[in-house]
């Protein structure tokens, strides 16, 4: 599947779907809220305290047989989508205020990524009251550079999947990676390989053809490894700003649904696996619905981590299993 590409006269104009002049955000009317939600939602604090234990006490399926003692996510989009401000949004929830660790954009055009970086979550323990959490949690949230120009050729695209480029890679450098670029790992091991993908896109590039076309690429690159993709709606509070301080309006409003069944349409990923994201952006205060909603999303990304997971170990036991046929066959 060969990546689209925009030439540079485009994207002086448009860079994937990032418009260099948006529009004034339109306010949504009454009329555009259902009287009931389209998705159900607990947007409590002891729903934040339970999806919190569950993420802290989460293992990789089959961890053991299958030598993966954490799940790698990897999350890919245009620059300025949230890929950062996701990480330091549940990087803030396990310290129990705000925090950062990763240097984030403010929506621009550039990309401020330029290395493949793999983080670690690391809890404050005693500030969220977890006694029990482990020092690490046992997942990696990859953080990449926004795709922008040729970036991310086909080849870069399955080598970062599959595990050959290493922590700390420069992408900005390397933007035509091939096995004999230094620091290229040749035979990795499931281990090393991303176990799911997250495409975030901005709410507001819904309708850009380009956009989703880039979208669709990266669906079928991870498809081909049987990793599957989870894509973020982003940027909420850019499009509609009313909804600050009534976040759990959202799943009322009739637009934010139509955003979902267009995106699915349009990428055929199930409308069950695009969820609309809210990060922390401007607050300088933790807010529970906020960390609900991120909580909510970092927990079915583990869910589906673990159903590859499964896979991987019905694979691996298939093999054995002929492996011990074929032995009989020839004893």
């Amino acid at each position: 599947v060969a990546l689209r590409h925009k030439t540079a006269t485009e994207d002086r104009g448009k860079t994937m779907g990032n418009k260099l002049a948006a529009p004034a955000p339109v306010p949504p009317k009454p009329s555009d809220f259902m009287d009931r939600p389209w998705l159900e939602f607990d947007w409590s604090e002891g729903r934040k305290r339970k999806l919190m234990e569950e993420v802290a006490a989460y293992k990789p399926r089959y961890a053991d047989e299958l030598g993966v003692k954490k799940a790698n996510v990897l999350i890919v989009g245009g620059p300025g989508v949230g890929k950062s401000t996701f990480t330091n949004t549940i990087h803030s929830i396990f310290q129990g205020r705000m925090a950062s660790l990763v240097d984030r954009s403010d929506g621009g055009v550039a990309s401020l990524t330029m290395v493949l970086r793999k983080y670690r979550i690391l809890p404050n323990t005693g500030k969220i009251g977890l006694p029990n959490c482990p020092a690490l949690l046992n997942f990696c949230l990859w953080d990449t550079m926004g795709w922008q120009n040729d970036a991310y050729r086909t080849g870069e695209w399955g080598y970062i999947l599959d595990g050959n480029i290493p922590d700390g890679f420069n992408l900005g450098q390397h933007l035509h990676i091939t096995p004999r670029t230094e620091k290229f790992i040749p035979n990795p091991t499931l281990a090393q390989r991303v176990h799911h993908l997250v495409v975030i896109v901005r709410i507001t590039d819904c309708d850009d053809d380009a956009t989703l076309a880039r979208v669709r690429d990266c669906v079928a690159f991870a498809r081909a490894r049987d990793v599957k993709t989870t894509i973020f709606l982003s940027r909420v509070d850019v499009k509609w700003p009313s909804l600050e301080g009534n976040l759990e309006n959202l799943f009322r409003l009739r637009l934010a649904r139509d955003f979902v069944k267009k995106v699915a349409q349009g990428t055929s990923v199930a409308e069950s696996d695009i969820l609309i994201m809210r990060n922390y952006g401007r607050e300088i205060e933790p807010d529970t619905k906020i960390d609900v909603l991120a909580l909510y999303a970092l927990r079915r990304i583990l869910q589906a981590v673990d159903d590859f997971m499964i896979g991987q170990c019905r694979n691996s036991f298939r093999l054995s299993f002929n492996n011990i046929s074929c032995s009989c066959v020839v004893a």
